[in-house]
């Protein structure tokens, strides 16, 4: 399953993730809105039942303000 950031497993076995023509990711096994970003070797997820997510990360670069 998903792991959360306190490290407990959400309730939710998804088998894929798929995208829709927008680019929006889905979770073909289970109903909830899903957010996906990567940078570099890092990579982020955000999900909830209802709401729908977003998330963005970037590798900080020295000399931004």
């Amino acid at each position: 399953g998903l792991q959360s950031a306190n490290n407990s497993t959400l309730d939710c076995y998804c088998q894929r993730v798929e995208y829709l023509e927008s680019g929006r990711p889905y979770l073909t096994d289970c109903h909830k809105e899903i957010s996906i970003s990567h940078t570099k070797n890092y990579v982020a997820v955000i999900a909830d039942d209802d709401k729908r997510v977003a998330i963005d990360i970037e590798v900080f670069q020295p000399g931004w303000s």
